[in-house]
C-alpha cells in the first residue's frame, strides 16, 4: 500500500471507560497498518469522510440522544463504510427486537412491548417480579425491577422527563447468582466468553454499577443459542456480543443481541483485539 489505512472508532466524549476500552484495539490496528483514531460520534467537527472507514466500538452515550445517533447512523451509511452494518445496528438498537428475535425461533427473555409512558397506566404484566426499561437503552439506563403497583407508580414518577417506547420484561432470578453470560464473535467466529455477576444486593451486571467480568467455558448450549441467533441475523457481523440469561430450569435465552458497540472485554482475552483488527482490516482493504 503506498499509504496507511485511516480508520475511526467511533466513540463518546469523556468516558474514561471507554477510552481504556478501545486502547487495546487502536494498538492492534497500528499493529496491522492502519492508523486509528477515535472520533465521538457527535463532534461536529469531524470528518468522516477522511477516513477509510468507520468501526462503531464506544459510543456509550447513545441512548441519551437515540433519535440523533440513529440520524448520525443513516448519514454513515449513505457516505461511508462502516461496521457493524447500519441495518442491524438499528435493528439490535431497539430492545423490541427481542421479540422479533423470538418469533424466528431464537429464545428470548419474554418481552413485551409499551408505546409510551402514557401507557403505563393501562398496562398489566402477566409477571411477577418484571423490569422495565426503555425500548433504546444502554448500561441500566431508566431501568428497574418493579414488584408491585407502588414500584412502578414510583419509577414513573422518577421519569416523567423522558419520552419514548419502552419494554417489560419477566424478571429472571438466575441473574442474581449466575450473572449473565456473554459471547463474543469476531469476523462470525466464535471468540471468548464472559460471565458478568452484579454486586451484592443489586441486580445491574455493567461496570458502572460495580459488576465484574471473568473469563468462562460456556457449555453446548449456550453455544448453540448464541450461533442459531447470529444465523438468523442474515448477515456476516465484523463483531457481535450475544448475552444470554437463564431460566429457572437453567436452559439459556438471549437477553441482548449486540451488533452497536457491547463492552468485547480485551481485558480478559487480550488477544481477542488482534482478531477484530484483522476481521476488520480485511474489509478496509477490500476495494469498494
Amino acid at each position: 500500500m503506498s499509504k496507511k489505512a485511516r480508520l475511526a472508532i467511533a466513540t463518546c466524549r469523556e468516558n474514561d471507560l471507554a477510552r481504556l476500552a478501545d486502547a487495546p484495539l487502536v494498538e492492534a490496528f497500528h499493529a496491522c497498518g492502519i492508523e486509528a483514531f477515535r472520533v465521538a460520534w457527535d463532534d461536529a467537527h469531524a470528518d468522516w469522510s477522511s477516513y477509510d472507514g468507520v468501526l462503531i466500538r464506544s459510543t456509550w452515550d447513545w441512548h441519551l440522544h437515540p433519535e440523533r445517533f440513529l440520524a448520525w447512523l443513516g448519514q454513515r451509511a449513505k457516505s461511508d463504510r462502516i461496521w457493524n452494518p447500519v441495518n442491524l445496528v438499528s435493528w439490535c438498537l431497539d430492545k423490541r427486537s427481542l421479540i422479533d428475535l423470538d418469533s424466528r425461533g431464537i429464545r428470548s427473555v419474554p418481552t413485551l412491548a409499551i408505546d409510551a409512558i402514557e401507557s403505563i397506566r393501562t398496562f398489566s404484566s402477566p409477571w411477577t417480579p418484571w423490569v422495565i426499561k426503555p425500548a433504546f437503552g444502554a448500561t441500566a439506563y431508566r431501568t428497574s425491577v418493579i414488584q408491585t403497583g407502588a414500584d412502578l407508580d414510583a419509577w414513573r414518577d422518577q421519569n416523567r422527563d423522558f419520552s419514548g417506547p419502552l419494554v417489560a420484561q419477566q424478571f429472571q432470578p438466575s441473574v442474581l447468582e449466575r450473572g449473565e453470560l456473554s459471547l463474543i464473535y469476531i469476523g462470525g467466529e466464535y471468540s471468548h466468553s464472559v460471565r458478568k455477576r452484579a454486586k451484592p444486593g443489586d441486580f445491574r451486571v455493567q461496570a458502572e454499577f460495580g459488576g465484574g467480568a471473568e473469563r468462562v467455558t460456556p457449555d453446548a448450549a449456550d453455544l448453540d443459542i448464541a450461533a442459531r441467533c447470529l444465523r438468523a441475523l442474515g448477515e456476516q457481523t465484523v463483531f457481535a456480543r450475544i448475552d444470554l440469561v437463564h431460566d429457572n430450569a437453567g436452559l439459556p435465552m438471549v437477553i441482548e443481541c449486540e451488533l452497536a458497540e457491547p463492552e468485547l472485554f480485551f481485558g480478559q482475552c487480550p488477544e481477542a483485539a488482534m482478531r477484530l483488527a484483522r476481521a476488520v482490516a480485511s474489509r478496509v482493504w477490500q476495494p469498494n
